[in-house]
């Protein structure tokens, strides 16, 4: 019974911390999705501006 009693003891703590690195791995993956979220837009900006880039220096070649 002494076991069991120490067990029962154990299991408590235990539960509480699988269920707070539970949530620690959630938010973890929550962070990682915005974090490619906001380097896919970085992205898009970078093809954005390249692409005004480049239509502004044909402008120029075609009003030269």
């Amino acid at each position: 019974m002494r076991r069991m009693e120490k067990v029962a003891q154990l299991s408590r703590p235990v539960c509480e911390l699988w269920a707070v690195s539970s949530e620690l791995v959630a938010a973890h993956r929550a962070a990682l999705a915005r974090f490619a979220q906001g380097e896919q837009a970085i992205a898009a900006r970078r093809e954005t501006v390249e692409a005004e880039g480049d239509q502004a220096r044909a402008l120029r070649e075609t009003v030269r």
